[in-house]
């Protein structure tokens, strides 16, 4: 997984992250089911308001 912070000119204040998950889990999986497992997996960061904003791509390997 990769997670860069959006640039502070862009929008938020250093709470908004871009993410890029790829992943053979990500297999057969519908593009919300893929943000799930990625969220569920950030939900204490995003409960403690540490991540308040996610520009998500998540892909299994192969894929463009």
């Amino acid at each position: 997984m990769c997670a860069l912070p959006l640039s502070p000119g862009t929008r938020g204040g250093g709470d908004h992250w871009r993410v890029v998950v790829e992943d053979e889990a990500f297999a057969g999986l519908r593009p919300l089911a893929r943000q799930r497992l990625v969220l569920a997996a950030l939900k204490p960061h995003i409960a403690t308001h540490v991540v308040h904003a996610l520009d998500l791509s998540c892909k299994a390997p192969g894929e463009r």
